[in-house]
């Protein structure tokens, strides 16, 4: 495991995460999910990660939308 993601796994809080990823993709994640801080990974606008739920995009990339159609 390279130093960096190990850094990024304890040093920024889940909420500082959720803020993050609310700020870049208009999207909501649980403060109780563990998703990591990655460039490989892409979430999708309004796309909502509830509790418990654990993404992580460390060796290659990651692309999560959600579509919904009426």
């Amino acid at each position: 495991m390279k130093l960096s993601s190990i850094a990024q796994r304890f040093l920024f809080p889940a909420p500082v995460v959720t803020l993050y990823y609310l700020t870049k993709y208009r999207c909501k994640i649980s403060p109780k999910a563990e998703v990591e801080l990655s460039p490989f990974l892409t979430i999708g606008k309004n796309t909502v990660i509830s509790s418990f739920t654990k993404i992580k995009a460390t060796y290659g990339s990651l692309v999560y939308e959600l579509e919904i159609t009426v």
